[in-house]
């Protein structure tokens, strides 16, 4: 089963982060961290093919696609920082992270940062 890809804005302290999810809002949730400088359209086929039997959430990292630049510029800490406060904007208190390249160290700066809120 194809899922369509959603849109959604989530509300952070500078403004928005952006994301893509599908039709499954349940179970736990993975949360998909793309590579500079793209956007989380990067995972489309990921969501069309798995999202519709698995929680999946591609944000767009602060200044890239639809989301709004964080004050600090772009670094992978701030990065980090958009993706905390997207997961606190939507009440998600553990997930998984999966990152491609830039995404990568993304994930890996939330991981080291947030241990009880990544699985």
């Amino acid at each position: 089963m194809v899922s369509p890809v959603h849109h959604l804005t989530i509300e952070v302290p500078w403004g928005v982060v952006h994301a893509r999810n599908g039709s499954c809002r349940s179970g736990p949730p993975t949360v998909l961290l793309h590579q500079t400088p793209r956007s989380g359209d990067e995972f489309r086929e990921v969501i069309e093919r798995l999202g519709a039997d698995r929680y999946l959430l591609a944000f767009d990292l602060p200044s890239m696609g639809h989301s709004t630049p964080h004050p600090d510029g772009d670094q992978i800490w701030a990065y980090a920082e958009g993706v905390t406060a997207a997961l606190d904007g939507l009440g998600i208190q553990r997930c998984c992270l999966v990152g491609h390249h830039t995404g990568a160290a993304v994930a890996a700066t939330v991981a080291a940062t947030n241990v009880e809120r990544v699985s």
